[in-house]
């Protein structure tokens, strides 16, 4: 799965991972993934990584509205409240290039409760998170190649 996501319950954390070719599909399972997972009612930090090898070439203005309409919808019927959250880009050009209008959407958006900061590495990010990084976590984190 291009999408992997891991609900770190005793951290506070929602993590994803992207890698390889991205589909709005693959994000939308992990959505629903993490809001099944995740404690009703609960507030979460939010990591987004993208590895280098992040294809993000199907995924526009168009399938980012339509993510942000699915995560708001599954997020909402979980009650899930995000109120920091961190983007890592590790080299993805199409990540570079995506990920900045992907927090403009969020940060326009007076109905989406997280906004993103930037990072290049995780370390600075889960740092700025106040997180530290357990077993599940790094082997989330780990590259695939």
């Amino acid at each position: 799965m291009p999408v992997q996501y891991l609900v770190e319950q005793d951290l506070g954390l929602l993590a994803y991972r992207f890698h390889d070719k991205v589909a709005v599909r693959d994000v939308a399972l992990a959505i629903t993934g993490i809001a099944s997972n995740a404690t009703p009612g609960a507030a979460y930090r939010s990591l987004l990584v993208f590895h280098r090898s992040t294809d993000l070439s199907d995924i526009g203005a168009t399938e980012l509205g339509i993510i942000k309409t699915l995560m708001r919808k599954a997020y909402d019927e979980a009650s899930i409240t995000r109120p920091a959250g961190a983007i890592v880009v590790d080299g993805s050009l199409d990540a570079r290039i995506i990920t900045p209008l992907w927090k403009a959407i969020c940060d326009a958006d007076d109905e989406i409760d997280v906004h993103y900061r930037f990072f290049i590495d995780v370390g600075p990010a889960l740092a700025w998170l106040d997180v530290v990084e357990t077993p599940a976590l790094e082997a989330l984190l780990k590259p695939s190649g």
